[in-house]
């Protein structure tokens, strides 16, 4: 990772944000990612511990496996209402992320997604899930109550595991 590098402006130009593009990139704080990206992918900002704050433009549909994950420092991510697809450990280990917003449409959080997210206090899921995925939300510990939508047939294995301050679901 570029340790030094702590901001970028994404140009117009720029479509695809590839694999790790700005993986271990341990002082980035802020990103402006334009409309013209399409697609991030798997661990792009994988371990990027300085990061706070992002915007995912509305051009985005899916977020790629572990986008996110060890953003110790992440505390909100703003989601378009266009995503659809969340991968596996997208925040895993984002251990500020107090609050997200799902979009409406998204039909698929992938396993572990919110594993070690310790700050995240609520969340609601959409009606267009079916599947509360393996450790879902794992060791979340202040997550305190939880409402599981009536489109969710199947909730996996420890999908709230260590969820200690959860007191009804």
């Amino acid at each position: 990772g570029c340790s030094s590098l702590t901001q970028i402006i994404i140009p117009n130009s720029v479509e695809v944000i590839c694999r790790s593009a700005f993986s271990n990139c341990t002082s980035l704080s802020g990103i402006v990612i334009p409309t013209s990206v399409t697609a991030i992918g798997d661990s792009c900002f994988y371990g990027c511990t300085s990061l706070k704050k992002l915007v995912i433009p509305s051009s985005v549909k899916k977020l790629e496996n572990s986008t996110f994950y060890g953003c110790f420092s992440l505390e909100e991510v703003l989601l378009p209402s266009s995503l659809m697809t969340i991968g596996n450990q997208v925040f895993y280990e984002c251990s500020m992320l107090n609050k997200i917003n799902i979009p409406p449409f998204v039909s698929l959080i992938g396993s572990f997604t919110f594993y070690g997210c310790s700050s995240l206090t609520q969340l609601d899921l959409p009606s267009s899930l079916t599947t509360i995925e393996e450790s879902l939300f794992s060791q979340c510990l202040s997550l305190a109550q939880f409402t599981v939508p009536s489109s969710v047939s199947t909730i996996c294995d420890n999908a709230f595991s260590g969820c200690i301050s959860l007191t009804s679901i």
